[in-house]
């Protein structure tokens, strides 16, 4: 089928993004030290390695695949919404000294663009059925949901969790 290639491409690239980041941010801390802002980063982007775990059933074509990667990347989009979203707030209203930075709003909006654009072509049929999903509509849209906010929810609560202990 043509739709493997798009979707073992993907894979691909989630395993050396995952790869890339991870080494830069290990560099980083070894070069810098492990300091607690170091590592609530590390831990707090470890969900970047539940990209590896989605590479796997996308490029093995497996079921849990597609629902492991739209619901990682349902999460991040949602993070990164919240996150832009804040931070436009803050900016926009004066209550942070930072100054609007247009080369920041773009790389934002092309994030929020770029997972939306992944999201909508797995909720494609000829997707869909490359992976052997065959729930229904409002079905799928409701286990997907409680998926994203399961995900988030024990994202944010390990994220908050090492900002008290580390401070």
């Amino acid at each position: 089928m043509r739709s493997v290639l798009p979707v073992r491409l993907l894979a691909i690239g989630q395993v050396l993004f995952t790869i890339a980041y991870f080494s830069y941010m290990l560099y980083i801390s070894f070069s810098w030290g492990f300091t607690p802002r170091m590592v609530q980063i590390l831990v707090t982007d470890s969900i970047y390695l539940l990209l590896i775990i989605s590479a796997a059933g996308l490029f093995f074509l497996k079921t849990w695949g597609w629902w492991v990667t739209v619901i990682l990347y349902g999460k991040l989009l949602m993070s990164k919404l919240i996150g832009t979203g804040t931070e436009w707030f803050l900016l926009l209203s004066g209550t942070i000294a930072e100054k609007w930075r247009w080369d920041i709003f773009f790389a934002d909006l092309f994030i929020i663009l770029l997972y939306t654009v992944i999201l909508a072509c797995f909720f494609l049929g000829r997707i869909r059925r490359l992976f052997n999903v065959h729930e229904a509509g409002k079905k799928m849209a409701f286990l997907v949901t409680i998926g994203i906010i399961l995900l988030y929810s024990i994202y944010f609560v390990t994220a908050f969790w090492l900002i008290v202990q580390l401070g």
